[in-house]
């Protein structure tokens, strides 16, 4: 590869990265909370499917937990991404 070409690669790199901080930078709580919500819901329904089918109340009990504790932490998840994203 000779150097024009690294440098025009290196500099579609540098244009990505300054278009994906600015990206992140205008997000606001609601839209990252609204993505950490679909996370959560990707991380929670086999939890609930497993609920749902085993007869064992300890599998029960401790999705129940994890459910519970998933569902709580979602603001504090938002929060530590805002806080990260203004550091960029």
């Amino acid at each position: 590869m000779n150097t024009l070409t690294k440098n025009i690669i290196n500099d579609a790199i540098e244009l990505a990265k300054e278009n994906a901080v600015s990206v992140l930078k205008g997000l606001k709580f609601d839209d990252i909370k609204a993505l950490v919500e679909a996370e959560m819901t990707r991380v929670i329904t086999p939890l609930e499917d497993e609920i749902n089918s085993t007869n064992s109340y300890w599998v029960k009990i401790r999705n129940r937990v994890y459910i519970s504790v998933l569902r709580n932490s979602v603001n504090s998840i938002v929060a530590s991404i805002q806080k990260k994203i203004q550091e960029l």
